[in-house]
């Protein structure tokens, strides 16, 4: 295996991009130095495909008074369309989309955002952002992204689970924007998907938690009062699933989005 080598960069969050044999590396401009901008917009240098130099300058790609991040980038229709994540990783997250007919730019953002839940709380799927368009083979859409499910409680939204990944079902409209399926910018907690020709088979359960070594019967649920995630860098203790702090070492089998198969055409309409 190929150990790893370095980039010349800043930022964080980077993403690669790949056209007619050229490489570009998109990142965040961010100046970390006392009194710098850390948010200071998306840039796109042009990297050697063998030594991973930078080829020419870096470009920036656009600037934004809301703080943009996350960069992702991919070509339709004669568009390039840059994914981002907008507001944060919290309440205000959300998911932008700008195009060019240029890689190098000048991008125009779209309004309203593609995806967010900032404007209203009672949403079942929360900070909802940071997400990357994907096209199926039989060419539909879908978005990827991140989001939370909170518990109210009397102090308040608590998201217990922490992070998760979610999709949407996704369309183009006339004007060669991506639109959710469903209308507006709120994420669906349903969402028919495609379904392969041939579903593969059940997947076997995990003989030990990933990377720990230790017994868990099943990665996806485990029996017990905790149904938490444990934390980083603790183990299942063997025989249990628990992890040494009594929380539960494995995933519970809820997903933020459930996926659905599409109805058969003689259950339509019932």
């Amino acid at each position: 295996m190929e150990h790893p080598r370095r980039v010349a960069s800043h930022g964080f969050d980077p993403a690669l991009f790949h056209e007619d044999g050229r490489l570009w590396l998109l990142n965040l401009q961010n100046d970390h130095r006392p009194g710098g901008q850390r948010f200071a917009g998306i840039v796109a240098t042009e990297l050697d495909r063998d030594t991973l130099a930078p080829v020419g300058r870096t470009h920036l790609l656009l600037q934004h008074d809301r703080l943009i991040e996350g960069p992702k980038l991919l070509r339709r229709g004669g568009w390039y369309y840059l994914v981002l994540a907008e507001g944060g990783t919290g309440w205000e997250h959300g998911v932008r989309v700008a195009r060019s007919r240029r890689l190098t730019g000048p991008y125009e953002l779209d309004e309203p955002s593609l995806l967010t839940t900032r404007d209203d709380p009672e949403v079942p799927l929360q900070k909802a952002g940071h997400g990357e368009l994907v096209e199926t083979p039989d060419g539909r859409w879908l978005l990827s992204h991140l989001t939370a499910r909170p518990l109210h409680t009397p102090q308040g939204r608590r998201s217990t689970l922490g992070r998760e990944t979610a999709i949407q079902a996704v369309t183009w409209d006339a004007e060669g924007w991506p639109r959710l399926r469903q209308g507006g910018w709120h994420p669906a907690v349903e969402v028919d998907v495609p379904t392969r020709p041939h579903p593969l088979p059940p997947a076997a359960p995990s003989e030990g938690c990933p990377g720990r070594g230790a017994p868990c019967a099943n990665r996806r649920t485990r029996p017990g009062p905790t149904r938490r995630p444990g934390p980083a860098g603790s183990g299942c203790a063997a025989g249990t699933g628990r992890s040494p702090a009594g929380r539960a070492a494995c995933w519970p089998s809820a997903s933020p989005s459930t996926a659905r198969r599409p109805k058969s055409p003689s259950r339509r309409g019932r």
